[in-house]
């Protein structure tokens, strides 16, 4: 690049010879596709952490300086990708943890919440029942398959409708799909709003209040006979909900996929129900209780 420059003289300015100017080389800049991989693996390894350990809360900065990130960056990246703060997973994960105790063990409700770092059976009790929307105690009767959701309708005054699809090659026999609005992608405590579909197609969440919201699809597919398994899929979207009537909230397609390992879990009790067409006796074979755990 060239830059002329202005001589003063008897004649008056003018200009003189242009001067070469260098740009020097900088750093070049950082690949996005790149950055975004790397991060992307963080968080992977974040929730591989936590998952392996339910008390690795410190080890999450450790992971963020390893990938020369900040421990606020990572935290804002790992809430873009996950949907919800990597200390509010962490909390999901210890809860679900003492469900399964509770489900898979004999020990008693005080000890269950002592596992996962509760030191008073009270407090424990209390946010389990407001997470999974009953007590220890009747969550263990039931056997942790209490009675499926039914469609709740919000006390606001905004509406979201639209339709779920399930991916290519999905079955739709026994397909069950719970759709709910909740503060973030962690599907516990009572939705906002919630619909229940037999299979694909069409919904309404009536009653928003005005606000930001995470809507989960939940689905579940029941694949029976030889070789029978369920399916779990979901999807999640961030809706934003306008309490002045005069604003019209577009419909929102969702397309269900496989669960993923950074999926959040699922705490809230009965957004699944248990497939009418196979009798009990089969379903404790062809649905163990690991894969009933992870949706309820």
């Amino acid at each position: 690049m060239t830059v002329g420059t202005l001589h003063q003289g008897r004649e008056g300015l003018r200009p003189t010879r242009p001067e070469l100017v260098v740009a020097r080389p900088t750093a070049a800049l950082p690949d996005p596709d790149e950055e975004a991989s790397n991060i992307g693996a963080a968080v992977d390894q974040a929730v591989l952490a936590m998952r392996a350990d339910l008390f690795c809360g410190a080890g999450i900065a450790d992971i963020a300086s390893q990938t020369f990130y900040s421990k606020f960056h990572f935290t804002r990246e790992f809430s873009r990708i996950v949907g919800t703060t990597p200390r509010r997973f962490l909390a999901a994960l210890r809860m679900e943890r003492a469900s399964q105790m509770l489900l898979t063990t004999d020990l008693s409700i005080a000890d269950a919440g002592t596992m996962v770092g509760y030191s008073s059976v009270g407090t424990f009790s209390t946010r389990f029942s407001a997470l999974v929307g009953m007590s220890p105690r009747q969550w263990r009767t039931c056997g942790g398959r209490p009675p499926a959701l039914e469609t709740i309708e919000g006390t606001g005054s905004g509406h979201l409708r639209g339709q779920v699809a399930l991916g290519p090659g999905a079955a739709t026999s026994d397909c069950d799909i719970f759709v709910g609005a909740f503060e973030d992608s962690i599907v516990q405590g009572p939705p906002v709003a919630a619909a229940r579909l037999d299979g694909a197609g069409g919904f309404h969440l009536a009653g928003l209040p005005e606000g930001r919201w995470t809507v989960v699809v939940l689905g579940r597919v029941a694949h029976r006979g030889v070789g029978a398994h369920v399916e779990w899929l979901r999807a999640t979207s961030v809706m934003q909900v306008f309490a002045d009537q005069g604003t019209r909230q577009l419909p929102t397609r969702f397309r269900l996929r496989p669960e993923r390992p950074i999926d959040p879990p699922v705490l809230l009790g009965g957004t699944h129900a248990e497939p009418a067409s196979v009798p009990q006796a089969q379903r404790n074979r062809e649905y163990p209780l690991d894969m009933v755990l992870r949706h309820r």
